[in-house]
């Protein structure tokens, strides 16, 4: 039967320990390397005896520069014959150190091992791979609800344990708490650990002021519903950080800080987005999908939007909007929205109506709208630096009550009137 299970972070705290062996023929100069995230530690065997080869390797990490090397610098590292320790100096914060072995002038080993083996797992209050941290001391499986809420610790570690699984429900209702993991880790270097929790969830429900929420809900059918997040506590990531998503998902947000596919590389697919507002409606929402985004229908009534790919259809009825990158077939700007184009590829069937600002002011660059623009009422149409159409024919059908005072064209233009289509 499905089950609730809540994040409580109930597991015993422990240091990890790993343990590497030189083995095998060795050779004076073959190289041991030891590698963390990015960084690499590279030590040749000064003999043929591997507890010689296994102490000039601990000593070389015990005298690497911490500033240098902060990964490095986070696991204390010993000799003991042929073998390596490696042990975390924090008990309960992982670490993810491979070791291989290479020729003198960096061939392919041939007949040295340096071997690693897992000694003592970390444990921690933290790890979402750990029965212990969910209620029922189970971890949760296909069709359950997932819920995060006032009495669960930060989620941080072991981050793609449960991507196998897709819970009917996922509730992020605590008012702090992290889920997932900042792109620079608190010492000081890039994250190399996972950032993302990941789980698949046909619901997802949040309504937190939490700064770091990372969400990949890999390829389910999802409909998301942002409720409130905090504020980020990073420079460039939203507080809420969405990846996945199918042909079927959809997102919408009334209050918060989200960003869906904020980096490249990170794929999203939410063809249906909504965003709106609580109280502010120029600032409650502030939204921003990235490079590898697929995206078909927005739906704006307030907050900040920035795209960066493109969009078949997009209706801005009030705050801002900015378009990066991407086509956009059809971009409706109407009520109070403002539009700011600073996209080269092609805008198809822009409309402006109402008090809604249609702006080609910020980007220098060319711009390219294909049909002609669609004005009605108070709207704006900004293009001081002529840059819509600059060799071609840049056309701005005034419909009914359109004020042509609205229209800002740069000079050297020609002005034709005639029908609209």
């Amino acid at each position: 039967m499905p089950a609730t299970r809540r994040f409580i972070g109930a597991s015993a705290t422990q240091a990890q320990v790993d343990t590497g062996t030189v083995g095998g023929t060795l050779e004076a100069g073959d190289v041991l390397v030891g590698t963390i995230g990015a960084k690499v530690l590279s030590v040749s065997a000064p003999s043929t005896t591997p507890a010689e080869a296994a102490e000039a390797f601990a000593s070389a990490w015990q005298d690497l520069d911490p500033a240098a090397y902060p990964e490095f610098a986070e696991i204390s590292c010993q000799s003991n014959g042929a073998d390596v320790t490696f042990e975390a100096l924090t008990p309960g914060k992982p670490f993810t150190l491979t070791l291989s072995t290479t020729e003198a002038g960096g061939g392919a080993a041939d007949a040295q091992t340096f071997v690693l083996v897992h000694t003592t797992p970390n444990l921690s209050p933290n790890s979402a791979g750990l029965a212990a941290n969910w209620s029922g001391n189970t971890l949760p499986v296909t069709g359950d609800t997932v819920v995060f809420d006032i009495d669960s610790p930060d989620c941080l570690w072991d981050l793609d344990a449960l991507d196998g699984i897709v819970a009917a429900e996922l509730r992020l209702l605590a008012k702090s708490v992290k889920v997932g993991l900042a792109d620079i880790d608190d010492g000081g270097y890039p994250q190399y650990r996972p950032l993302f929790f990941s789980m698949g969830a046909t619901l997802v429900v949040v309504d937190s002021q939490s700064t770091l929420l990372n969400l990949d809900l890999l390829a389910s059918d999802t409909s998301v519903l942002v409720k409130q997040t905090g504020a980020s506590g990073q420079l460039h990531r939203k507080a809420m950080c969405l990846k996945g998503g199918t042909a079927a998902s959809d997102l919408s947000v009334l209050r918060g800080s989200v960003g869906v596919g904020m980096l490249a590389g990170e794929a999203a697919v939410f063809p249906d987005v909504r965003i709106g507002f609580v109280d502010n409606v120029a600032g409650d929402a502030d939204v921003y999908c990235g490079p590898d985004v697929t995206l078909t229908a927005i739906v704006k009534n307030g907050g900040s939007l920035v795209t960066n790919s493109a969009v078949t259809t997009v209706k801005n009825r009030a705050g801002v909007w900015t378009h990066l990158a991407g086509a956009v077939t059809t971009a409706t700007t109407e009520g109070t929205g403002v539009t700011i184009w600073n996209a080269v590829e092609a805008l198809a069937n822009p409309v402006a109506a109402q008090s809604g600002v249609l702006d080609f002011s910020r980007d220098p660059r060319d711009k390219t709208v294909t049909n002609p623009v669609e004005v009605y009422g108070n709207a704006s149409v900004l293009d001081p630096n002529n840059v819509v159409n600059p060799s071609g024919t840049f056309v701005l059908d005034l419909n009914e009550d359109a004020h042509v005072e609205n229209i800002k064209i740069g000079a050297n233009r020609r002005l034709t009137f005639g029908a609209v289509a």
